[in-house]
């Protein structure tokens, strides 16, 4: 057995502190292991956090900018490699990198002395010379005893104090929780929007399918016509429209119903705008607005709710469309009316129904198609392309546009033009057609005045006198006669255009005579007791369908000569009424102008108000004059038109034929005309008429008397005193006045006169009356004595 050599101090010092050594360095690699692992978890979290945080954040933005702003393919892909191309950066710097580096106890340590400055690198040291506890010959003089005794210290050292502090964890646990919180961020919307994030998915990579919308708009486009042509492809429409005209547009809302939806307009100059639109009512779902009066091109998609461009992109292009340059017409009347044809500019189009209307319309570029469409009526008229010079030059085909048409009512039209590309010309102006009416024939009976004493003999004549017109000329005018007894009818005609050569009548007044011993060549002869139905007829020149208008007749009643006589009377009696008035009224008003002569009034007072009585009264007294007149002038007519001068009488047939020459000379719409009375004074006085003693001539008198009062005196006595009113001074009203009262006292005179000549009148009407009363009676005696001789 060999035998060994006693330890020597040194390694005996060694081994009995070994035990002790050894575990204290285990507990130093234990811990320093332990918070090497710490410190590499710590980076691990901070990093992953960092890239899940990152990622999260990213995938939601790109997200959300793709669901709203609907970015397009070729930039989602650039977008998505990017990104690609970032997670792989900061996984290699924040994970790869930080895992990827060596990191030694000894490190570890160095850290710790770092944050724990107390330890004095003991933990350090004892890392460094624990090698030489293992390896003795390493220490160099160093006592193991003192290594072994640092080695315990460093152990008991680390025990003592934290070093979970020398890692702080709360940027690790920041970084952390917003991964967390991004992980949960995109878990959300994925539990909210499941088919949305599957879309995104898919978009990510390239692919052109569509978000699911809780909103879904629909352009409705007009259908093409010849207002609109309409080309899609897709979702892109292109619409081409005449440059002026309106565009309506409706955009239909499926889904959710937004509150409003807007139409976002880009100019052709880039300019963007966004338009509201309107909803309609009763329906919700419906959008519209229309663009007016487009001049320039643009381009529209619809926006509203989720749905931020609607389901089309429009683009609308404009061109210049045909346009009216000028309108004429040449509107040619019936030729019943006589008239030249009328050229009328502008459009608006008026004439006689029955016209023929020559339209022509000149364009403003070259068409192909031009209608005119009758809005009232809904007829429609081609219009036929003409050749137009301008000098030597031809303006060319398709630019001027010619058709006829009968104008036969009111109406409006418009002229639709249609150029080669189809496009018609956009609001196109409204002319309104105005048809005037051919009015029916209108007319008046005139004498038999409705106030005069319509009787007569049955052998009497009736002056008949009317005026009628027609704005386009008179046909035929006639007068018919007829008794209630009798369907028979006489009639005679005044006027007949066929026979007529010139200007037909438009305007006339005819004069006439009725005999009604006359009637009995077309029925029985008219007795007493008889009523005689007289009318005048009317008919104009229309054609065809000519107008015919009778005028309100006259009912006149045939009597005996006893009944004219008391009718006369009756007449008599009213007028000498009259005239006893108003010489009772002019004396009273002379009275008061003597009272005014003798105590004038002063004119610096303005209008003196007894003057301003004066002519007042004055002017009633002339109309009570006129009122005179007219009776005596009615009586003599009665008279003279019942052959009361006697059958025999030539003067009286020849004042009758003097009567209708002076009516007919005359267009005086009057029933009496004083001139016949003046003149036949006239003729009475130079010889051209006889006399007429009987009952004319006395009548005659008092006419002319009732003339000169009425027509002269009463006119210039009511202009004296208005002179007087307005005259300038005392002198010069009271010699007005004087003027006026000479001219009452010779008015005073003739009334008395005239007074005196009915008073005469009358007594020797009743006389004969009573005469004829007498004669009567004793041809009823006879009458009876007669039958009674023969009945023996």
């Amino acid at each position: 057995m060999t035998d060994q050599a006693p330890p020597s101090p040194t390694t005996q010092g060694t081994d009995a502190a070994r035990p002790d050594l050894r575990a204290s360095v285990a507990r130093i690699d234990s811990i320093l292991r332990r918070q090497r692992g710490r410190i590499r978890s710590r980076f691990l979290l901070h990093g992953l956090g960092l890239v899940v945080a990152g990622v999260a954040l990213v995938l939601l933005g790109y997200f959300a900018a793709d669901r709203f702003l609907r970015i397009p393919s070729a930039i989602r892909i650039l977008v998505s490699i990017s990104l690609l191309v970032w997670l792989g950066f900061a996984v290699r710097r924040r994970l790869l990198y930080p895992l990827g580096r060596k990191f030694e106890t000894r490190d570890v340590a160095l850290a710790i002395e770092r944050s724990f400055p107390s330890l004095h690198q003991r933990v350090v040291s004892a890392l460094q010379l624990r090698r030489g506890l293992e390896n003795p010959d390493s220490l160099r003089d160093q006592s193991p005893a003192m290594v072994a005794e640092l080695v315990n210290e460093a152990s008991d050292a680390l025990e003592s104090i934290p070093v979970d502090q020398v890692v702080q964890s709360r940027s690790a646990m920041r970084t952390a929780g917003a991964g967390l919180f991004g992980v949960l961020a995109l878990a959300s919307v994925a539990a909210m929007e499941p088919e949305a994030l599957s879309v995104f998915a898919q978009r990510i990579f390239g692919s052109a399918v569509d978000y699911p919308r809780a909103t879904t708009l629909v352009v409705e486009l007009p259908e093409s016509s010849s207002d609109y042509q309409i080309e899609r492809s897709g979702r892109t429409a292109t619409i081409t429209m005449a440059a002026g005209g309106d565009l309506p547009i409706l955009v239909v809302a499926t889904g959710e119903i937004p509150r409003e939806v807007e139409l976002f307009v880009e100019s052709e100059g880039g300019f963007e705008s966004t338009v509201g639109m309107a909803p309609r009512p009763g329906a919700q779902d419906r959008f519209r607005h229309v663009f007016r009066r487009v001049r320039n091109g643009f381009s529209f998609h619809a926006q509203g709710g989720d749905d931020p461009t609607g389901d089309l992109d429009v683009t609308v292009r404009t061109i210049e469309p045909p346009l009216v340059a000028n309108v004429e017409a040449v509107v040619t009347p019936p030729a019943y009316t006589m008239r030249e044809p009328e050229f009328r500019r502008g459009g608006a189009i008026e004439g006689l129904t029955g016209s023929e209307v020559r339209l022509a319309v000149g364009t403003t570029t070259a068409v192909t198609r031009a209608v005119v469409e009758f809005l009232d009526t809904g007829r429609e008229l081609e219009l036929t392309p003409v050749g137009v010079t301008d000098g030597d030059d031809e303006i060319g085909p398709g630019e001027r546009f010619e058709g006829v048409f009968p104008l036969l009512d009111n109406d409006r039209y418009v002229v639709r033009l249609t150029n080669a590309e189809n496009m018609t010309n956009p609001r196109p102006g409204t002319y309104p057609i105005v048809a005037l009416r051919d009015f029916e024939p209108v007319g008046r009976l005139l004498a038999p005045d409705p106030g005069d004493v319509l009787v007569a003999l049955p052998a009497a004549k009736i002056p008949v006198r009317f005026e009628a017109r027609d704005d386009f000329g008179l046909a035929r005018v006639e007068v018919s006669t007829g008794m209630d007894r009798s369907d028979s009818r006489l009639a005679e005609v005044l006027y007949d255009g066929e026979t007529f050569d010139g200007q037909p009548v438009r305007d006339q007044v005819f004069v006439t005579v009725v005999d009604l011993a006359s009637l009995a060549t077309v029925g029985p002869a008219p007795v007493a007791g008889d009523t005689i139905d007289l009318v005048g007829r009317l008919v104009d020149r229309r054609d065809p369908d000519p107008q015919a208008v009778d005028l309100t007749g006259r009912r006149i009643h045939v009597v005996d000569e006893a009944e004219l006589s008391r009718r006369l009377a009756n007449v008599f009696r009213r007028v000498r009424d009259d005239v006893e008035r108003a010489l009772n009224d002019q004396q009273t008003r002379r009275e008061a102008l003597a009272d005014e002569i003798a105590n004038p009034s002063d004119p610096a007072d303005g209008r003196p108000a007894r003057v301003v009585a004066l002519q007042v009264g004055q002017v009633r007294i002339a109309t009570q004059l006129e009122r005179i007149h007219d009776g005596l002038m009615r009586a003599f007519d009665l008279h003279l038109f019942n052959d009361l001068e006697g059958p025999e009488s030539r003067a009286a047939s020849r004042a009758q034929d003097l009567y209708v020459e002076i009516q007919r000379s005359s267009d005086e719409r009057r029933p009496r005309l004083p001139e016949f009375y003046r003149e036949l004074r006239a003729a009475r006085a130079d010889g051209r008429v006889g006399p007429m003693e009987q009952v004319l001539d006395p009548i005659l008198e008092m006419v002319g008397t009732a003339d000169r009062l009425a027509n002269s005196e009463a006119q210039a006595a009511a202009t004296a005193i208005e002179e007087a009113a307005v005259a300038g001074s005392r002198s010069t009203l009271v010699d007005r006045l004087n003027v006026a009262a000479s001219t009452q006292d010779s008015m005073i005179q003739g009334l008395a006169s005239l007074l005196d000549r009915l008073d005469e009148w009358n007594e020797i009407q009743d006389v004969v009356q009573q005469v004829r009363s007498i004669r009567d009676a004793q041809r009823d005696i006879e009458a009876r004595t007669r039958s009674a001789v023969e009945g023996r």
